[in-house]
């Protein structure tokens, strides 16, 4: 996931798995430093005059070492106890930056001997697609990378150091699935492929040519 508190989106399914006997491993990406620092930026918004130093002075290493530590608390809470930080740079994460998140990604992977990996989207938040890139879609096209790397060696070799989340490029095995998953037996993975839609017609008038006028897509599969 981005950034530390992330992975709470799917603490319920990975309480399930440890739950079940699986071994689970939540990984933050970022050390999340950039992101939800609340009592910092609330200082920020008062008078310089009355603005707490300790807390504006505060080291960023400070600030990620509590993030840290407050994730693997909550992730002991589930029933995890392997709680790994990459610890690169967020606000903003990318593959273009930071290329070597994706050998990072891949080392854990393989350490881990992951069956099943959940990520974050790669297309967009909140399931809609965008067309900027954020920590999160990078962070999804990144793993997605380290996993088709290392499903395919040769891809290493010619793989560009990014690629836009936004791009259907970006993920080579299709799927439906607005989350990312992997698994050797079953694969689901961000859609690779564009969105099987419904076009309804608008009104009963004709385009110049005599062509039906059609809504652009509106609903997906």
């Amino acid at each position: 996931m981005a950034h530390p508190h992330d992975w709470t989106w799917v603490s319920g399914t990975l309480c399930l798995h440890a739950r079940a006997g699986d071994r689970v491993t939540v990984c933050s990406v970022t050390h999340g430093g950039a992101t939800h620092r609340e009592r910092f930026l609330d200082e920020m918004a008062k008078p310089e005059a009355d603005r707490d130093a300790g807390i504006v002075g505060e080291p960023v290493e400070a600030y990620t070492g509590r993030k840290e530590q407050e994730m693997r608390q909550a992730a002991a809470l589930f029933g995890i106890d392997d709680v790994r930080v990459l610890g690169f740079d967020d606000k903003p994460f990318t593959r273009q930056e930071q290329p070597q998140a994706i050998d990072a990604i891949q080392a854990l992977i393989v350490e881990v001997a992951a069956d099943i990996l959940i990520t974050e989207n790669p297309y967009g938040d909140s399931g809609f697609r965008m067309a900027h890139r954020t920590d999160h879609t990078e962070v999804g096209s990144a793993t997605l990378e380290a996993r088709d790397q290392r499903r395919h060696p040769a891809r290493r070799a010619s793989a560009p150091a990014s690629r836009s989340p936004t791009s259907p490029a970006s993920c080579s095995t299709p799927a439906r699935s607005p989350a990312a998953w992997s698994c050797p037996r079953k694969s689901w993975s961000c859609a690779s492929r564009p969105r099987r839609a419904t076009a309804r017609k608008n009104t009963t008038r004709s385009a110049p040519g005599g062509a039906s006028r059609w809504n652009s897509p509106t609903s997906a599969a």
